[in-house]
């Protein structure tokens, strides 16, 4: 936040320690900061900004890939913003579990005790956690086609 002009005193609010015109802040919520400045000669003047904070949390689970080794889909895993933890299992069609990981940067290669496995339609059960608490829950069939 910058406020003008740069001579007098500023006093801001809202657990804002600076004592300057300008202040660095990192709401994780819509927060109203004022600053009131007071010049050399003694004038006031108090202004409000609003810093809206938008969560915009997404993810996305593809619905095949190709683990062929030519670095094009070689690799499944979900993607997306503000993803906190994930719980992703993936199964064979006989419900065999064939992947699970927590880990939001970790995906299945398309083999299992490092074996490659077969072109085949899996199932999964996925449970993604976004940093503010929220979470999705999702069902579905993936297609791996070398």
């Amino acid at each position: 936040l910058y406020a003008s002009p740069s001579d007098g005193t500023y006093a801001w609010d809202s657990g804002i320690s600076a004592t300057g015109p300008e202040a660095t802040v990192s709401p994780t919520v819509t927060t109203t900061y004022t600053v009131t400045y007071t010049s050399p000669a003694g004038c006031t003047d108090t202004e409000t900004a609003t810093v809206v904070v938008e969560n915009i949390f997404t993810y996305y689970m593809p619905t095949g890939f190709s683990p062929n080794g030519d670095g094009i889909n070689d690799m499944l895993q979900v993607h997306g913003r503000g993803i906190d933890y994930i719980n992703l299992k993936i199964f064979d069609r006989i419900g065999e579990k064939v992947f699970e990981t927590n880990d939001p940067a970790t995906g299945w290669d398309g083999k299992l005790l490092g074996l490659r496995m077969n072109d085949n339609v899996f199932v999964y059960d996925l449970i993604v956690v976004f940093c503010d608490g929220s979470e999705a829950k999702e069902h579905g069939a993936i297609m791996l086609a070398r």
